[in-house]
């Protein structure tokens, strides 16, 4: 019993998980498949040092190493913002009332956070869109060609992003306030 206790209370995953919504799933299943990227990630660099002390230069692996990073990255932010497991500074934070810890997190997030990823999803929109339109490939010769399809999920990213920390504000709002329209536009806007 509990060692059960101790697993369930490290594993970010099960923390609130009876108060999860379709956005938090999404989220944490989404996660689940885009960490496959870090064994890949791993793999590409130990292949890509032998290959350089062996006289090979792969410039195309040195870019998928980039976006694999990138790409894995911001999924780990929305994940991180899904599951409360990012760092806080806040020594204060831990002894506060449910209520309380709720408040300052409705607060951030639609004050502070939503603003910076929805101009971010419409900066990065528009650096996919240009990108698109010049079919942008890499300045190596041997470098990864198609380069605007990778340019394409940066703002995809970002919108999921979105979609977490929508799932986490109206969880947080939920804790002391009903979920009604100009509530949400009351404290995100």
């Amino acid at each position: 019993s509990t060692r059960k206790e101790s697993s369930a209370a490290s594993d970010v995953y099960k923390r609130q998980r009876e108060h999860h919504g379709w956005a938090d799933r999404m989220m944490i299943n989404v996660a689940n498949v885009v960490a496959w990227l870090f064994p890949l990630l791993m793999v590409g660099i130990v292949a890509q040092v032998i290959m350089r002390q062996n006289g090979f230069n792969q410039a195309w692996l040195d870019d998928a190493q980039w976006w694999m990073y990138g790409f894995a990255m911001l999924t780990g932010f929305a994940y991180a913002i899904t599951t409360q497991s990012h760092v806080r500074v806040d020594i204060l934070h831990q002894n506060y009332s449910p209520e309380k810890k709720a408040r300052i997190e409705v607060f951030a997030i639609g004050w502070l956070l939503f603003p910076f990823l929805l101009i971010m999803t419409d900066i990065l929109t528009h650096y996919a869109w240009s990108s698109i339109l010049a079919l942008e490939g890499s300045d190596s010769p041997n470098g990864l060609h198609r380069l605007y399809l990778l340019k394409t999920s940066l703002p995809i990213m970002f919108v999921i992003a979105v979609i977490a920390a929508w799932g986490v504000f109206k969880r947080n709002l939920q804790v002391f306030s009903e979920v009604k329209l100009h509530t949400v536009l009351l404290l995100s806007l």
